[in-house]
């Protein structure tokens, strides 16, 4: 795996919401006063059921959508102040899908991550193509280099997504559902690649990644922000976060939990899974 730049930066908060409300056109109100710091080389998973605001969130941060009240910082700058092409410095967003498939090939979709670093009138030169083929190597997906976008399954256009991602070199990675079409191998591979990018190792990225997942995150992630109806309802490590009261209450459903006695962020993690067990309906 190779190595990113180190991250500099002249603050130790990368995403800060305040306040943060939005209602869509109609009338379902996503976020309801959400206010949620990340600090710059964090881990962040964003968990909850369908509805709870998890992508509303992430798509907020991302300045793909504006909420109605309510104000979010990146780096210190408000959002809105930042000029397309250093926004795309700072953050990436890895979609859980495309909604229109382009007709690009794999190798020139990739390179669209590049985009933020391209200045006057340069084109693409040798060390994008060459960052381009090694972030498609990092998702197990330099193979499908010269096949088209549209002639990929959902989980092999979905690693194409995060390697475009990577090309980027943006300080901060936002990922919605990174592995909801990935086999289990692919989806380990993801969680080591996105844990590797937060460590020094790999340059101190923030990494906030939304997720039905529970498992993953735990071994994972530094944090766990848990979301129902557009509010967070529990904030902490993931021992705090991930007990089996408190997200029976949130996803009203019976659980069984226990522990990984060993995992890479180290030490004691929880896992839960739904039970279907005597007296569940």
């Amino acid at each position: 795996m190779t190595t990113t730049p180190a991250v500099t930066r002249s603050h130790s908060i990368a995403l800060e919401a305040s306040n943060v409300s939005l209602t869509y056109a109609n009338g379902v109100r996503a976020l309801d006063g959400v206010s949620l710091s990340v600090k710059c080389g964090e881990l962040v998973a964003v968990l909850g059921p369908n509805g709870s605001g998890k992508s509303s969130l992430l798509r907020t941060f991302a300045g793909l959508q504006s909420a109605q009240a309510g104000t979010v910082v990146v780096e210190g700058d408000s959002l809105e102040t930042l000029e397309n092409r250093e926004r795309a410095r700072r953050i990436a967003l890895v979609p859980q899908r495309l909604d229109l498939v382009p007709g690009y090939s794999v190798e020139d979709f990739v390179l669209l991550g590049r985009y933020a670093h391209l200045t006057g009138w340069r084109l693409f030169g040798a060390h994008d193509k060459e960052l381009s083929r090694r972030c498609l190597e990092q998702v197990d997906a330099l193979q499908f280099i010269d096949r088209g976008m549209n002639e990929m399954s959902g989980g092999e256009r979905q690693r194409v997504l995060l390697a475009r991602a990577l090309a980027q070199e943006a300080r901060t990675i936002l990922l919605d559902e990174p592995t909801s079409a990935l086999d289990l191998k692919h989806q380990m591979m993801v969680y080591k690649l996105i844990h590797s990018l937060h460590r020094d190792g790999g340059g101190g990225r923030t990494v906030v990644v939304v997720t039905h997942d529970l498992n993953l995150p735990s071994q994972f992630a530094d944090r766990i922000v848990l979301m129902k109806s557009g509010r967070i309802v529990k904030d902490g490590a993931p021992n705090e976060v991930l007990k089996k009261e408190i997200l029976e209450d949130v996803y009203e459903t019976a659980l069984v939990s226990g522990v990984f006695e060993d995992t890479p962020a180290g030490g004691v993690r929880p896992w839960v899974l739904p039970w279907a067990g005597r007296g569940n309906p």
